[in-house]
Protein backbone atom coordinates (compact mmCIF):
# COMPACT_ATOMS: atom_id res chain seq x y z
CA UNK A 1 0.00 0.00 0.00
CA UNK A 2 1.74 3.50 -0.45
CA UNK A 3 1.59 6.48 1.39
CA UNK A 4 -0.73 7.96 -0.68
CA UNK A 5 -3.07 5.56 -0.30
CA UNK A 6 -2.63 4.95 3.59
CA UNK A 7 -3.22 9.32 3.85
CA UNK A 8 -5.91 8.83 1.78
CA UNK A 9 -7.65 5.97 4.14
CA UNK A 10 -6.42 7.94 7.35
CA UNK A 11 -7.97 11.25 6.28
CA UNK A 12 -11.25 9.32 5.21
CA UNK A 13 -11.77 7.13 8.81
CA UNK A 14 -10.98 11.31 10.27
CA UNK A 15 -13.80 12.56 8.36
CA UNK A 16 -15.68 9.11 9.68
CA UNK A 17 -15.11 9.70 12.92
CA UNK A 18 -15.78 12.90 13.76
CA UNK A 19 -18.95 12.37 11.41
CA UNK A 20 -20.25 9.66 13.98
CA UNK A 21 -19.41 11.84 17.36
CA UNK A 22 -21.25 14.73 16.15
CA UNK A 23 -18.71 17.56 15.92
CA UNK A 24 -19.60 17.74 11.33
CA UNK A 25 -23.06 17.21 10.34
CA UNK A 26 -24.99 17.63 7.20
CA UNK A 27 -28.67 16.94 6.10
CA UNK A 28 -28.80 17.24 2.49
CA UNK A 29 -26.28 16.76 -1.20
CA UNK A 30 -27.21 18.69 -3.53
CA UNK A 31 -25.58 18.36 -7.22
CA UNK A 32 -24.83 20.13 -10.19
CA UNK A 33 -26.30 18.98 -13.58
CA UNK A 34 -23.88 19.33 -15.79
CA UNK A 35 -20.58 17.36 -15.44
CA UNK A 36 -21.75 16.03 -11.86
CA UNK A 37 -24.55 14.05 -12.75
CA UNK A 38 -24.00 13.90 -16.31
CA UNK A 39 -20.36 13.88 -18.53
CA UNK A 40 -19.53 17.12 -20.42
CA UNK A 41 -20.89 17.67 -23.54
CA UNK A 42 -21.03 15.15 -26.38
CA UNK A 43 -18.90 16.15 -28.98
CA UNK A 44 -20.96 14.35 -31.60
CA UNK A 45 -23.94 16.72 -31.28
CA UNK A 46 -21.16 19.40 -30.51
CA UNK A 47 -19.69 18.49 -34.17
CA UNK A 48 -23.48 17.82 -35.41
CA UNK A 49 -24.92 21.67 -33.98
CA UNK A 50 -21.74 23.27 -35.82
CA UNK A 51 -22.32 21.87 -38.72
CA UNK A 52 -26.04 22.64 -38.41
CA UNK A 53 -25.51 26.03 -38.03
CA UNK A 54 -23.00 26.78 -40.67
CA UNK A 55 -20.64 28.24 -38.22
CA UNK A 56 -16.72 27.88 -37.53
CA UNK A 57 -15.41 26.68 -34.02
CA UNK A 58 -14.41 29.67 -32.69
CA UNK A 59 -17.50 31.63 -33.85
CA UNK A 60 -20.14 28.98 -32.72
CA UNK A 61 -18.65 28.45 -29.02
CA UNK A 62 -18.58 31.92 -28.36
CA UNK A 63 -22.21 33.07 -29.41
CA UNK A 64 -23.13 29.29 -27.86
CA UNK A 65 -21.99 30.37 -24.98
CA UNK A 66 -23.11 34.14 -25.22
CA UNK A 67 -26.28 33.63 -24.64
CA UNK A 68 -26.76 30.91 -22.28
CA UNK A 69 -27.48 32.53 -19.26
CA UNK A 70 -30.64 33.98 -20.77
CA UNK A 71 -31.97 31.35 -22.47
CA UNK A 72 -31.14 28.83 -18.89
CA UNK A 73 -32.90 31.84 -16.97
CA UNK A 74 -36.10 31.76 -19.33
CA UNK A 75 -35.63 35.28 -20.75
CA UNK A 76 -34.80 33.39 -24.59
CA UNK A 77 -37.20 30.45 -25.49
CA UNK A 78 -35.35 28.13 -27.95
CA UNK A 79 -36.33 29.58 -30.46
CA UNK A 80 -35.51 32.86 -29.45
CA UNK A 81 -31.94 31.67 -27.97
CA UNK A 82 -31.11 30.31 -31.55
CA UNK A 83 -32.18 33.25 -33.28
CA UNK A 84 -30.15 35.08 -30.95
CA UNK A 85 -26.91 32.88 -32.16
CA UNK A 86 -27.82 33.01 -36.16
CA UNK A 87 -28.45 37.21 -35.83
CA UNK A 88 -24.84 37.15 -33.89
CA UNK A 89 -23.24 35.48 -37.05
CA UNK A 90 -25.33 37.45 -39.82
CA UNK A 91 -27.16 33.96 -40.24
CA UNK A 92 -31.11 33.10 -40.19
CA UNK A 93 -32.01 29.97 -38.84
CA UNK A 94 -35.50 28.53 -40.24
CA UNK A 95 -37.97 27.09 -37.67
CA UNK A 96 -36.91 23.44 -38.75
CA UNK A 97 -33.17 24.11 -38.71
CA UNK A 98 -33.93 25.65 -35.39
CA UNK A 99 -35.86 22.04 -34.05
CA UNK A 100 -32.88 20.03 -34.91
CA UNK A 101 -30.34 22.42 -33.52
CA UNK A 102 -32.39 22.21 -29.72
CA UNK A 103 -32.66 18.33 -30.45
CA UNK A 104 -29.24 17.80 -30.91
CA UNK A 105 -27.86 20.64 -27.74
CA UNK A 106 -30.75 18.49 -25.53
CA UNK A 107 -28.40 15.40 -26.63
CA UNK A 108 -25.19 16.82 -26.06
CA UNK A 109 -26.10 16.85 -22.33
CA UNK A 110 -28.05 13.41 -21.89
CA UNK A 111 -25.43 11.22 -21.08
CA UNK A 112 -25.23 10.60 -17.36
CA UNK A 113 -22.83 9.06 -14.86
CA UNK A 114 -23.79 6.00 -13.72
CA UNK A 115 -21.73 6.38 -10.73
CA UNK A 116 -23.37 9.84 -9.64
CA UNK A 117 -26.96 8.42 -9.43
CA UNK A 118 -25.70 5.34 -7.55
CA UNK A 119 -24.04 7.69 -5.43
CA UNK A 120 -27.60 9.96 -4.99
CA UNK A 121 -29.38 6.33 -4.13
CA UNK A 122 -26.97 5.50 -1.67
CA UNK A 123 -27.27 8.76 -0.14
CA UNK A 124 -30.83 8.83 0.05
CA UNK A 125 -30.99 5.56 1.90
CA UNK A 126 -28.74 6.66 4.20
CA UNK A 127 -31.10 9.39 5.46
CA UNK A 128 -29.74 12.46 3.35
CA UNK A 129 -32.00 14.63 1.53
CA UNK A 130 -30.69 14.89 -2.22
CA UNK A 131 -31.35 17.75 -4.49
CA UNK A 132 -30.63 18.74 -7.89
CA UNK A 133 -29.52 22.75 -8.18
CA UNK A 134 -28.72 23.43 -12.35
CA UNK A 135 -28.79 25.93 -14.77
CA UNK A 136 -30.65 24.50 -17.71
CA UNK A 137 -32.93 25.62 -19.99
CA UNK A 138 -36.71 24.91 -20.46
CA UNK A 139 -36.12 22.37 -23.55
CA UNK A 140 -33.33 20.51 -21.41
CA UNK A 141 -35.19 20.65 -18.47
CA UNK A 142 -38.73 18.88 -20.39
CA UNK A 143 -36.34 16.32 -22.29
CA UNK A 144 -34.77 15.12 -18.67
CA UNK A 145 -38.51 14.63 -17.85
CA UNK A 146 -39.48 12.83 -20.55
CA UNK A 147 -36.67 10.43 -20.36
CA UNK A 148 -34.77 10.61 -17.20
CA UNK A 149 -36.73 8.34 -14.86
CA UNK A 150 -34.03 8.58 -11.97
CA UNK A 151 -35.01 12.17 -11.19
CA UNK A 152 -37.81 10.92 -9.33
CA UNK A 153 -35.06 9.36 -7.09
CA UNK A 154 -34.33 13.02 -5.62
CA UNK A 155 -36.26 14.82 -3.38
CA UNK A 156 -36.40 18.71 -4.89
CA UNK A 157 -34.66 20.05 -8.32
CA UNK A 158 -34.40 23.76 -9.02
CA UNK A 159 -33.75 24.76 -12.70
CA UNK A 160 -33.15 27.90 -13.32
CA UNK A 161 -35.57 28.52 -16.30
CA UNK A 162 -37.95 27.82 -13.55
CA UNK A 163 -36.44 29.98 -10.92
CA UNK A 164 -36.14 32.94 -13.56
CA UNK A 165 -32.50 33.16 -12.00
CA UNK A 166 -29.37 31.53 -12.50
CA UNK A 167 -26.10 30.52 -10.78
CA UNK A 168 -24.48 32.44 -8.86
CA UNK A 169 -27.45 34.68 -8.15
CA UNK A 170 -27.92 34.34 -4.50
CA UNK A 171 -31.47 33.81 -3.96
CA UNK A 172 -31.70 30.77 -6.14
CA UNK A 173 -29.82 28.95 -3.15
CA UNK A 174 -32.62 29.76 -1.17
CA UNK A 175 -34.90 27.83 -3.79
CA UNK A 176 -33.24 24.96 -2.37
CA UNK A 177 -33.02 25.34 1.18
CA UNK A 178 -36.19 25.97 1.38
CA UNK A 179 -37.53 23.05 -1.16
CA UNK A 180 -35.77 20.58 1.57
CA UNK A 181 -36.98 21.82 4.29
CA UNK A 182 -33.02 22.08 5.64
CA UNK A 183 -30.80 24.72 7.22
CA UNK A 184 -28.29 26.40 4.84
CA UNK A 185 -25.57 25.04 6.95
CA UNK A 186 -26.82 21.59 6.30
CA UNK A 187 -26.40 21.80 3.17
CA UNK A 188 -23.53 20.33 0.87
CA UNK A 189 -23.46 21.42 -2.58
CA UNK A 190 -21.37 19.74 -5.94
CA UNK A 191 -20.80 21.87 -8.61
CA UNK A 192 -17.90 22.27 -11.63
CA UNK A 193 -17.74 26.11 -11.29
CA UNK A 194 -15.61 27.66 -8.24
CA UNK A 195 -18.26 30.70 -8.74
CA UNK A 196 -21.04 28.55 -8.07
CA UNK A 197 -19.51 27.08 -5.04
CA UNK A 198 -18.25 30.21 -3.64
CA UNK A 199 -21.87 31.64 -3.43
CA UNK A 200 -23.45 28.65 -2.32
CA UNK A 201 -20.21 29.04 0.48
CA UNK A 202 -21.73 32.58 1.33
CA UNK A 203 -25.00 30.98 1.06
CA UNK A 204 -23.70 29.57 4.09
CA UNK A 205 -24.02 25.62 2.29
CA UNK A 206 -20.67 23.33 2.42
CA UNK A 207 -19.28 22.99 -1.09
CA UNK A 208 -17.18 20.93 -2.92
CA UNK A 209 -15.75 21.78 -6.45
CA UNK A 210 -15.90 18.50 -8.95
CA UNK A 211 -13.23 18.30 -11.22
CA UNK A 212 -13.72 14.46 -10.94
CA UNK A 213 -16.42 12.52 -9.56
CA UNK A 214 -14.58 9.90 -7.47
CA UNK A 215 -12.44 12.54 -5.88
CA UNK A 216 -15.16 14.85 -4.93
CA UNK A 217 -16.65 11.53 -3.21
CA UNK A 218 -13.46 10.95 -1.07
CA UNK A 219 -13.40 14.56 -0.71
CA UNK A 220 -16.79 14.28 1.08
CA UNK A 221 -16.27 10.89 2.66
CA UNK A 222 -13.20 12.44 4.52
CA UNK A 223 -14.77 15.85 5.48
CA UNK A 224 -18.04 15.11 6.21
CA UNK A 225 -18.10 11.18 6.75
CA UNK A 226 -20.87 10.59 3.55
CA UNK A 227 -20.98 6.78 2.58
CA UNK A 228 -19.17 5.73 -0.58
CA UNK A 229 -19.80 2.48 -0.78
CA UNK A 230 -20.71 2.96 -4.54
CA UNK A 231 -17.01 4.17 -5.14
CA UNK A 232 -16.31 0.25 -4.45
CA UNK A 233 -18.78 -1.08 -6.99
CA UNK A 234 -18.14 1.38 -9.63
CA UNK A 235 -13.78 -0.08 -9.13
Amino acid sequence: MSIITKILRFVERLGQWLWHTGKMSLAAVIFDYGKVISYDQDGHYLTQMRRLSGLDQETFERLYWQYRDDYDAGVLNGAGYWQAIGKGAGLEFTPSLIQELIRADNLSWSRTQDLALRWATELSAAGYKIGILSNMHEDLRVHLQQHATWLKTFDHVVFSCDAGMVKPQAEIYGHVVSGLGVAAGDCLFLDDREVNIKAAVAAGWQGILVHDLREAMREASARFGLPVASLSAAA
